[in-house]
């Protein structure tokens, strides 16, 4: 795909708030945690419902809860284009893969000791206003499948309440 001469590219998500704020009538692409700190004005898109949804907290919650994570132990759906009235239409889920049974425990068990102090300790985190928290429910099911993480001999990894 060829671009239009008058594009402008741009390092990073940084690099595309620079542009865009030098750039009478630009139009970028960035997370929204930028949006909210450089203080840009976001733009309202048409989700699959048919109702226009600007980017934030609501209409990233109402992606996730039209998903089926709180049903199912998998967690590999999307949480773009969800039904939902309120649902944004390009949230995004940063995915975690780790093997079921690990080569390495002691880098695993490291590894399942941040993402136990995450999901206890990351409100302060997420409560910027760009990212939502996963439920009780979503959070009590990852951390049951942490539970089923052995090492090569069909050892449980330790995990330990933070």
């Amino acid at each position: 795909m060829s671009w239009p001469a008058e594009a402008v590219k741009a390092k990073g998500s940084s690099g595309v708030v620079a542009e865009v704020k030098k750039t009478p009538g630009a139009i970028g692409y960035i997370e929204y945690s930028f949006v909210l700190n450089e203080k840009l004005a976001a733009v309202k898109l048409k989700n699959r419902a048919g109702a226009f949804v600007a980017a934030g907290i609501p209409g990233f919650s109402a992606a996730l809860a039209d998903s089926s994570w709180r049903f199912k132990l998998v967690f590999d759906e999307t949480l773009t284009e969800k039904g939902g009235t309120g649902a944004w239409p390009i949230t995004m889920a940063t995915f975690v893969i780790m093997p079921q049974v690990a080569n390495d425990a002691a880098k695993a068990t490291a590894t399942l000791k941040f993402f136990v102090w995450a999901f206890i300790h990351g409100e302060a985190i997420v409560g910027d206003g760009s990212f939502i928290r996963l439920s009780d429910t979503v959070q009590a099911q990852v951390f049951r499948l942490f539970l089923q993480m052995e090492d090569g001999k069909g050892q449980h990894l330790p995990v330990q309440m933070m």
